[in-house]
């Protein structure tokens, strides 16, 4: 399945105006752990870093309707949401057969409202590697998502919780993170 993972503009230039320049792009490990993880399942992934990138919504879908992804997850940040339910707008409208993931704090405060909203599809509680991995497998195959922990979507209008992921105790049986995916050159 191909997937995009989005790491969203954080509405810097509302927030700091003049000074928005002054904020540094870096590398976010939890989306380069996901993107490993995706590879290493058999899926085609590929990370937008709309903040380091500097991309606008138009850019950033145009790269989406390009990929035709099945699924895109975004990294959901309080300051970035503005930018990311104008983004699952934009995707609703232009790709209305991609599932929208969300996941982060933000997604996992806010994930009734969220899904009520039509902003998501479905939210990632907790570490999304291995929930990311087996949500990507049930909707490749049609299975039904109520079997994997760590997720929140609704059913006829009800918020269903599929329970509390399991931690992951030893990061070295993860696969290396997908550093090659991100735009490595523009983090300072």
């Amino acid at each position: 399945m191909k997937i995009v993972l989005i790491i969203p503009e954080s509405g810097r230039k509302d927030l700091l105006g003049r000074y928005s320049n002054t904020m540094t792009p870096f590398p976010t490990i939890g989306v380069a752990y996901i993107a490993a993880v995706l590879e290493k399942e058999g899926h085609d992934v590929m990370v937008i870093d709309q903040f380091a990138q500097k991309l606008a919504p138009h850019q950033t879908m145009s790269l989406l309707r390009e990929f035709r992804p099945g699924i895109v997850g975004i990294s959901c940040l309080t300051a970035a949401m503005p930018s990311v339910e104008a983004l699952s707008a934009l995707i609703r409208r232009d790709l209305p057969n991609t599932k929208i993931v969300l996941g982060n704090i933000h997604a996992w405060a806010f994930h009734e409202y969220l899904l009520k909203k039509d902003v998501g599809d479905f939210i990632v509680h907790g570490e999304g590697e291995m929930t990311m991995a087996s949500l990507a497998s049930a909707l490749e195959c049609g299975a039904s998502p109520e079997t994997i922990s760590g997720l929140s979507f609704l059913d006829q209008g009800k918020c269903v919780h599929t329970g509390p992921v399991e931690q992951i105790m030893d990061l070295d049986t993860l696969p290396y993170p997908a550093w090659h995916l991100l735009p490595y050159h523009l983090y300072e």
